[in-house]
C-alpha cells in the first residue's frame, strides 16, 4: 500500500506493516495502560486510512477497492481532545475532514455525564438573588479595614422590571459561533443504553458519504466505560460490538489493559494450586475479584480471541526512562487464521502484508511535538 509522503515521516517504518486498514469484517484490538496510552497509534491509523483515501479519491472509479472513511466513537475523550491529538500526532485537521465527510465523530461522554451540572446551574440562574447572595465569599466582617477601589466605577445597565422579560446578552465570541457552524459529521450520545448507542452510531455510519466500493474504518474508544457506569455486562457489550462490526468494513477497538482490569483473566487466578482458594483482590485484601474486574477482564479476553491482531502498549518494567515512553507489542489474535489472503483482503492492506506482520516487541518514544521514534531493544535507530 502506498503511503502519502505527508504522513510517511509520521508512521515509523517498523510499524508500516501494522498500521494499515484491517481486512474486511476483522477486528483489531489496541490496548494500553495508564502510563503508556495508545492514542498516538490511533491518530496514525486515522492518518493511514485518510491518506489512502485522499490519494485515491480523485481516481476512485479506477480503483476496485474504493476509498476509506473513518468513524470515531469515544466514550472517554471529547471532540477537543481528538482534534488536538490528531493534529499533533498525524498533522491532520480533523475538523476539516469532518466537514468534507471523510471523518465522522460520535461523542459518547459529554452528553452522558456533563448534563447534571449544566441543569443545576440553569435552575439556580432563575432564582431571585438576595442581598446575601450578592456578597462575595471574601466579604469583610464588621470592623475590618477595606481599601477603596481605584479607577472608574463600572457602568450599570438598566434592569427590566419583570425578570421574565430579561434577555440573555448576545454571544459575540467568534470561536463559539465557529463551533456551532462546524458540527457537520458530528453527533453525540444522550443515553447510556446500548440500544440508543446502536441507533446513533448506525445513523452516523449511514451519514458518511460512501459508494458501494468504499470502506469505513470504525474506531471505538473505551466502550468499557459502560461497564463501570451502567449495569451493562461483558456479554451485552460484546454483542453490541459485534453488531457494530457488521455495519463497517473493519473495526479498531481501543480499551484499557491495566493490571487491576485484566488480572481476573490471568490463568493463575483460577488455575492455581487450589482452584477453590480465595484470590488476591486488586484492593489489597484477600477475596474474590470485584464484579467490574471480572466483567472487564472477560470482555478484553473475549475481544482478544475475536481479533485478528492485538497491539498493546505498556510501560517499561524497569521504570521511567527519559528517552523511552514505553513498550509496544504486536501479536496475532485468536482470529488470525480466519484472515484470507484473497484479492479483497490484499486490497485492504493486511492481506498483502500478512507475511510481514509478525509477533514483535519494540520500544517507542513520543516527543512533545507528537513525533514518534520506534526502535528495537539495544538499538537507538529510528524505525
Amino acid at each position: 500500500m502506498s503511503i502519502n509522503p505527508r504522513s510517511r515521516n509520521r508512521i515509523p517504518s517498523l510499524l508500516q506493516s501494522v498500521i494499515r486498514l484491517p481486512p474486511a469484517s476483522s477486528l483489531l484490538l489496541l490496548t494500553g495502560v495508564l502510563d503508556a496510552t495508545p492514542y498516538w497509534l490511533v491518530s496514525r491509523y486515522i492518518s493511514s486510512a485518510i491518506s489512502d483515501g485522499e490519494e485515491t479519491d480523485s481516481k476512485a472509479s479506477e480503483r476496485e477497492g474504493g476509498v476509506t472513511r473513518v468513524l470515531l466513537v469515544s466514550w472517554m475523550r471529547d471532540w477537543e481532545y481528538w482534534r488536538s491529538e490528531v493534529r499533533r500526532g498525524a498533522g491532520l485537521d480533523i475538523a476539516r475532514l469532518t466537514n468534507e465527510g471523510k471523518v465522522g465523530f460520535v461523542d459518547g461522554i459529554t452528553g452522558l455525564f456533563g448534563g447534571i451540572e449544566s441543569s443545576d446551574t440553569g435552575a439556580r440562574s432563575t432564582e431571585p438573588r438576595t442581598n446575601e447572595q450578592k456578597l462575595p465569599p471574601f466579604a469583610p466582617t464588621r470592623g475590618s479595614t477595606v481599601l477603596p477601589q481605584r479607577g472608574p466605577a463600572p457602568t450599570r445597565t438598566p434592569i427590566a422590571a419583570n425578570p421574565s422579560t430579561r434577555q440573555a446578552p448576545a454571544t459575540s465570541n467568534p470561536q463559539s459561533i465557529a463551533d456551532q457552524k462546524t458540527t457537520k459529521g458530528r453527533s453525540a450520545l444522550t443515553s447510556p443504553s446500548l440500544a440508543h448507542a446502536t441507533e446513533t452510531i448506525t445513523k452516523a455510519l449511514t451519514t458518511l458519504p460512501t459508494s458501494p466500493s468504499d470502506k469505513i474504518l470504525l474506531i471505538l474508544d473505551s466502550p468499557t466505560t459502560l461497564l463501570a457506569t451502567t449495569p451493562t455486562t461483558s456479554t451485552q457489550l460484546s454483542t453490541f460490538i459485534l453488531s457494530l462490526r457488521e455495519k463497517a468494513h473493519s473495526t479498531l477497538l481501543v480499551t484499557e489493559a491495566d493490571t487491576p482490569f485484566i488480572s481476573a483473566a490471568n490463568p493463575s487466578a483460577f488455575l492455581g494450586s487450589d482452584y477453590l482458594s480465595p484470590q488476591q483482590s486488586s484492593l489489597g485484601g484477600v477475596g474474590s475479584f470485584s464484579p467490574l474486574e471480572k466483567e472487564h477482564a472477560s470482555f478484553v479476553a473475549g475481544q482478544g480471541h475475536g481479533a485478528s491482531l492485538v497491539v498493546s502498549t505498556r510501560g517499561l518494567d524497569t521504570g521511567v526512562a527519559r528517552d523511552v515512553s514505553g513498550v509496544l507489542r504486536v501479536s496475532r489474535g485468536g482470529a488470525w487464521d480466519e484472515v484470507e489472503d484473497d484479492e479483497t483482503v490484499s486490497g485492504s492492506g493486511l492481506g498483502s502484508a500478512k507475511e510481514e506482520a509478525r509477533n514483535i516487541e519494540v520500544l517507542y518514544h513520543v516527543a512533545q511535538d507528537g513525533s514518534v521514534r520506534v526502535f528495537e531493544r539495544g538499538g537507538g535507530d529510528v524505525g
